[in-house]
């Protein structure tokens, strides 16, 4: 066991404030928690700021405020877990009732022991076990390397490299959602962690599974200096939470002091009046650094199945346009990447829509492939095994959209199946 150092407690003492605070939606001050335990504000300060060590019965007082452990208040006790290759340790202790409802089906929904908890129930109570800091996801289970040499081998099948990297993380088909997402998120953390040498370039664009990613995020992860740039201004009235910019914000809040540098894109996502960047001169700007970024994060919708798996920002734009979704699948449109439609081939679709957005161009993405950057798409459900596809295919020209992908067991087994399908359809095999 490691001696107790003021240093050591101070920083612990300053990530739980701030943590404690975030999940309460409020910044919580030194003084309003030296109020809140009944020491002067001096005092804890000092404790924060590593000079001296509170005393027991102070320590005690902390744990209490907190609801954790004297250990783990001190760094003696991680409280982790493990299961299915999954790891997670609880960072403080339920409060309520509501708290022990949701940590009941968080562990059952791991063990896949949910059939009776509604789907939209379990989501909520996995949602709150983790913005609310009762647990924390730490680590997903190892990639399934055979499953991704046989994406590769089928997507490089004659001499070209569609697929530069593939991470599959193996996950059960029957595990919620919501998990699954969350899973595929710290999957791509450790992914973007792995690769941030040289002070690379981040492009970052709205979705539920890049979101996760940046939430697994934390202070004391092993950051290296970086720059973020958004691709997109999202057109999303009701999810500001997978917006571009408040992802990128979360970050600069979170690793700032670290060297982390970010730009965000303030300009409506979508224009009906022609071409949203010709209008537009600082969001040019913006998404110009796109152009050279070293890897971007994008999640991608699809229109397969219930609406709810294709993305609100484009049915925010559908509405505004009057297209209907039914008519974008009668034109074999499967899904979008970044907003922009695509046929089962990858071939662009709506292109006067794609005019009025405020997003990086698709050629920007061929680009970015071509020199060799990674383009990288998460995926936590079969049902985008189609865009998938056509965007790795890249439509007539052959020149795909993306090169990497981090995605679970179920999708990737599926993507499988329909490229080995496609291979008997002229209009759609692999070129």
């Amino acid at each position: 066991m490691e001696e107790l150092t003021p240093t050591m407690l101070g920083d612990r003492l300053t990530r739980l404030r701030e943590q404690f605070g975030k999940a309460r939606g409020e910044v919580l001050t030194q003084r309003q928690l030296s109020q809140a335990l009944g020491v002067k504000p001096q005092a804890y300060n000092s404790w924060e700021q590593g000079r001296t060590l509170p005393r027991l019965d102070h320590l005690w007082r902390l744990a209490r405020y907190y609801r954790v452990s004297l250990d783990l208040l001190c760094g003696n006790e991680r409280d982790t877990n493990t299961a299915g290759g999954i790891a997670w340790e609880r960072i403080r202790r339920p409060a309520g009732a509501q708290d022990e409802e949701a940590l009941d089906l968080f562990h059952r929904a791991l063990s896949g022991e949910i059939e009776d908890a509604p789907e939209s129930k379990v989501g909520l109570a996995i949602r709150h076990v983790v913005t609310s800091q009762l647990i924390r996801i730490t680590q997903a289970p190892e990639p399934d390397e055979a499953l991704g040499r046989a994406l590769q081998e089928r997507f490089n099948a004659g001499g070209k490299k569609r697929l530069k990297d593939v991470r599959v993380i193996p996950i059960p088909p029957d595990m919620t959602g919501q998990l699954r997402a969350l899973i595929i998120g710290v999957a791509a953390k450790a992914y973007l962690l792995d690769h941030l040498d040289g002070t690379p370039s981040i492009g970052i664009a709205p979705g539920y599974s890049v979101s996760c990613m940046v939430r697994a995020m934390h202070r004391e992860d092993p950051i290296k200096p970086f720059s973020v740039y958004p691709l997109v201004a999202l057109p999303v009235v009701d999810r500001p939470d997978v917006d571009a910019n408040t992802l990128i914000g979360d970050l600069l809040y979170k690793y700032t002091d670290q060297g982390v540098r970010g730009l965000a894109l303030q300009s409506p996502g979508f224009s009906l009046s022609g071409n949203r960047l010709e209008s537009d001169h600082t969001a040019r700007e913006v998404l110009t650094r796109a152009t050279c970024v070293d890897m971007a994060f994008i999640g991608i919708g699809s229109m397969e199945g219930p609406v709810r798996y294709f993305d609100r920002g484009i049915m925010n734009i559908l509405d505004m346009t009057g297209i209907s979704v039914d008519s974008l699948k009668k034109r074999d449109i499967v899904g979008d990447l970044c907003f922009h439609l695509l046929d089962a081939a990858g071939n662009p679709q709506e292109k006067e829509l794609s005019e009025g957005l405020c997003a990086v161009p698709l050629e920007t993405f061929q680009h970015l492939v071509s020199i060799g950057q990674r383009v990288v798409v998460l995926a936590s459900n079969e049902l985008k095994a189609a865009p998938i596809y056509s965007a790795l295919r890249g439509g007539d020209t052959g020149r795909g959209y993306i090169n990497v992908l981090i995605v679970d067991s179920p999708t990737a087994e599926r993507l499988l199946k329909l490229a080995e399908a496609y291979d008997h359809d002229p209009a759609l095999r692999l070129i």
